[in-house]
């Protein structure tokens, strides 16, 4: 096909305005094809400045002429399009000034189908991204030296930044496009047209998160918000959209209100309740998911550790002041003042505000949040092929369901404000459901999986949870009352398997802040198990079975704790019993007494004869690297045994080491390694590509600790 012909400006302003004039509205198909030759010319032999000027008289030309406008608005969409990927503010303007006037003058319904076609069509990346580079055709270099010297580069050569403002730009014209038509939009049942709208909003939204910035990401969202808040059809809700931070580029992004055209197809029909509830249901959805994809798409690299909102830290600081580390920036002063954070909490707290004013209920989110194997690729969205029948088919977003609660509750704890009442969570069942649906699911692969789950789902998993353990205490009459966790009884697994799951993403999870926030959550909802033989359960499962050793660690740490909590509480006393009492005796903590010691103690101080003795030494230095961080807390426990003076004397720790020698096959075997080690320094040096400081740390450390259980030891004689 032979490219445009250049026509001069005047000529081309002339022949467009005395076609417009001329040519009857009925026979808009011939104006159409004069406006589009005129138009392929401008974009390909017009400099930006001329191409401004001819948008601005065909801008004119459309509010003038309103019946022509309306017969073939719906072919200018896709022709004025295009204009935006010049770059230049001025023809973004004009362009804008089009599409105005065809979403004022156009046929709404027409038009709306073929905003929602051009919405899917917007390019966030080069079309050849990962593709071989192709010869240039002798057309294409025939059309590439009739443009101006200073033409602008095709879209596909462009740089990812300058594809993703033109995206942009078109995006957000067409949102504002939509907005106008959907107010003109008279018809019996208006919910097809939104389900139609929303849906192509949603797709583009989702490929717009991965490739703009975050401040385009913010402007694009206030937009959707504004757009979400404009169609409602509960006209109720009043608060204003926040506006976004501006750029230097910023050009117009709303029209000026006008008096505009009505539906000429308009049917007018009394308001049908269900067709409300339709609607309403369909922008409730449309929330939760672009709320889904705005929270997932937040980039943790983009502020170091700082997933998402930061839930779980925030929170743990105004509850914990105590342990903030002096001179150390807290999470919530960063939210102060980063820029970048301030505007992800802007943006989720305009989205909880929405919905509010839609009207979503917590116990609705609670719900959905808790559902189980919903796979993310099988999740219906309820209005993705045909439009809904009823507002029964048209689910929440899963994940949205959850950053929306989670927004809702915890920002309670951060701002004291009075709102509605809170829902009740328990650890369980609720937020052992909760976790069940989010770590560790089946479609994500399982158990294997947990750790690698999207940080602001695990933020916002985490932090409800501490929410719920805390609340639990709620009332309590002094700080040792133990939490109530609800529902804990394990006969079908549901307590371990929380716990294992929990402990497990204190592991793996890449983020060393929500290592250590699961791990608080994972270590206090077991203290708060009500049976110590559920306890002592969990802990020697853990310490035979799991294969990470920094959980093996963590398990010796609670058995610590539950070994100093057992030594300072009194036993329970029962009803007119002194606590002093035999009877009262037989019911102490299985941890204040030798059983559990005598239990755990092969897992604890293991004979460590067969790891590091038996194999080749640098065998056994990659086994006592792996297992230094377990090693090195049962030396600490074996130290504090011996050596804290206020442990009763019923725990009997020196009949337990004799019982299980563990003086010869723990730490005997640990001398032997050390000695080994030491020996053999050079040859690990070696191994260890030259990082002999490590090597030498590592076994000083392994020392100090063996002098000081040593030093115990010899006190006892």
């Amino acid at each position: 096909m032979e490219s445009a012909p250049r026509v001069p400006l005047e000529s081309a302003i002339d022949a467009i305005t005395l076609a417009a004039k001329e040519i009857p509205a009925e026979d808009f198909i011939t104006y159409s094809t004069i406006l589009d030759v005129h138009l392929a010319s401008a974009l390909l032999h017009y400099k930006p400045p001329d191409q401004a000027a001819l948008l601005r008289s065909l801008a004119t030309i459309l509010s003038t002429h309103t019946d022509l406008t309306a017969n073939i608005s719906w072919d200018l969409v896709a022709v004025i399009l295009p204009f935006f990927e010049q770059l230049d503010v001025e023809v973004d303007k004009a362009a804008q000034a089009c599409l105005y006037e065809v979403a004022e003058h156009g046929n709404p319904r027409e038009v709306i189908l073929k905003i929602t076609e051009s919405l899917r069509q917007i390019p966030f990346v080069r079309d050849d991204d990962g593709l071989e580079p192709q010869e240039e055709s002798d057309n294409d270099q025939e059309s590439r030296d009739k443009q101006p010297p200073d033409a602008p580069k095709p879209l596909g050569n462009r740089s990812a930044s300058d594809i993703a403002r033109v995206a942009e730009l078109k995006f957000s014209t067409l949102l504002n496009v939509l907005d106008r038509l959907h107010a003109r939009i008279k018809t019996k049942f208006p919910s097809r047209f939104l389900s139609t709208s929303l849906t192509a909003v949603l797709n583009t939204y989702g490929e717009a998160v991965k490739a703009f910035s975050a401040e385009q990401k913010e402007r694009i969202t206030v937009e959707i918000i504004r757009l979400t808040k404009s169609v409602s059809p509960s006209k109720d809700n009043t608060r204003p959209v926040l506006p976004p931070r501006l750029s230097h580029t910023e050009i117009s992004r709303t029209p000026a209100v006008s008096q505009n055209e009505g539906d000429p197809e308009a049917e007018v029909h009394s308001p049908q309740s269900e067709e409300s509830r339709i609607q309403a249901r369909l922008l409730q959805s449309f929330v939760t998911h672009i709320l889904e994809d705005y929270m997932v798409s937040l980039s943790d690299g983009e502020v170091g550790d700082t997933p998402g909102l930061a839930w779980a830290s925030r929170i743990e600081e105004k509850w914990n002041p105590g342990k903030i580390v002096p001179g150390r920036a807290t999470f919530s002063q960063r939210f102060i003042d980063n820029p970048l954070l301030q505007s992800r909490e802007s943006i989720v707290g305009q989205v909880v505000a929405l919905s509010n004013d839609l009207r979503i209920q917590d116990d609705e989110l609670l719900r959905v949040a808790q559902q189980q194997n919903l796979s993310s690729e099988d999740e219906p969205t309820g209005y993705e092929v045909e439009p809904p029948l009823a507002p029964s088919d048209i689910p929440l977003s899963q994940p949205g369901a959850l950053f929306l609660l989670g927004a809702r509750i915890l920002s309670t704890v951060l701002y004291s404000r009075d709102s509605a009442p809170l829902p009740e969570i328990p650890l369980f069942p609720t937020h052992a459901a909760i976790t069940k649906a989010f770590i560790g699911c089946d479609d994500q692969g399982g158990i294997s999986s947990i750790g690698t789950e999207s940080e602001v789902i695990v933020d916002t998993a985490v932090g409800l949870g501490l929410w719920a353990l805390r609340d639990s205490t709620r009332g309590a009459q002094n700080s040792r009352t133990k939490p109530h966790i609800g529902d804990a009884d394990d006969g079908d697994g549901q307590f371990t398997q929380y716990l294992q799951t929990l402990s497990l993403l204190s592991a793996h999870t890449q983020s060393p802040t929500l290592r250590y926030h699961a791990h608080i959550l994972t270590s206090s909802v077991l203290h708060a198990h009500p049976s110590d033989m559920v306890r002592l359960a969990f802990i020697r499962d853990t310490l035979e079975h799991c294969p990470f050793e920094n959980l093996k660690a963590s398990a010796v740490g609670w058995f610590k704790d539950e070994t100093i909590a057992a030594s300072s509480t009194p036993p329970p006393a029962s009803d007119g019993k002194d606590p002093g009492t035999d009877e009262t005796k037989k019911e102490a903590s299985v941890f204040s007494i030798p059983v559990a010691l005598d239990t755990l103690t092969p897992f604890l101080f293991p004979d460590l004869q067969p790891t590091l003795a038996t194999p080749p030494l640098l065998d056994a230095w990659n086994a006592f690297k792996t297992g230094f961080s377990f090693y090195l807390a049962s030396l600490n426990l074996y130290y504090f045994l011996l050596a804290a003076t206020y442990l009763p004397e019923s725990l009997d720790f020196s009949t337990v080491r004799a019982k299980h020698d563990t003086d010869r096959v723990y730490l005997g075997s640990l001398k032997h390694a050390l000695k080994r080690f030491s020996d053999g320094l050079e040859e690990l040096k070696a191994a260890e590509g030259g990082e002999g400081g490590a090597v030498e740390a590592d076994l000083r450390i392994l020392g100090d600790a063996l002098e000081r259980v040593a030093g115990e030891l010899g006190k006892r004689g």
